[in-house]
This record gives structure tokens, sequence and C-alpha cells, in this order.
């Protein structure tokens, strides 16, 4: 039914990503689905940390890259190989619209609570 779930994700309270994770892995084995695991530095803050460091986007892209990838480790999900993707913008509503999977994706979010 589904051929992409995107996942949108804030890596500041990693806690609440959780149940959001275990779902959509849940919901791309189910339907044989991809996997997009999303996350979107502001904009603001992406400028500072550039400013701060050479290359500081970079690293922070990095960064955040690897904590997403430990998240889908500790989640068991490797095997789907999900879409890791870091974009910044200036709102992360944008940038959902935005991202890959044509046609529309079903997309997860979580609150700072855990709620999916």
């Amino acid at each position: 039914m589904y051929k992409n779930i995107l996942l949108a994700i804030d890596l500041n309270d990693e806690t609440s990503c959780r149940k959001p994770l275990l779902s959509a892995v849940e919901l791309a084995r189910t339907f044989g689905a991809w996997l997009h695991v999303l996350t979107v530095v502001r904009e603001v803050e992406a400028i500072l940390q550039a400013k701060t460091a050479p290359l500081g986007y970079e690293l922070i892209a990095t960064d955040l890259e690897n904590r997403i990838a430990a998240l889908i480790r500790r989640a068991d999900a490797s095997d789907l190989k999900p879409n890791i993707l870091v974009t910044h913008g200036a709102s992360i509503y944008a940038e959902i619209l935005r991202s890959p999977g044509k046609p529309r994706p079903i997309s997860l979010s979580s609150d700072r609570t855990g709620r999916p």
C-alpha cells in the first residue's frame, strides 16, 4: 500500500524518536516500503555553527547522520537500508514537503513526549 515512509525526528530529544521509529520500521517491513529518516537543522543554528568552525555545517550534518544511523541500528532496522536525510531550513514543515519520496509519502513524526 505504501511505497515511501518519511519519519521526521528531532535529535534534540532522542528518547522521543524511539516509538515513531519502531512504528515506521514496522510499516516499512509490512508494506515493503522505502524508509526515509529526516532531521532538520534550523538555518539560524546552521549559520551560527558554521561561523564558529571551518566546515562547520558539514561537521554538523555528519554528526547528525551518525546519530540517526545509531538510532536505526538500535531499532534493528539496518536491513531496510533507510535513506538518512539531514537538511537545513527555516521551517521543518517546508523541508518535510521538499523531501524525496514521490508520490506523497506517509509521514510520521513525534513531539517531545514521544507520541507519533
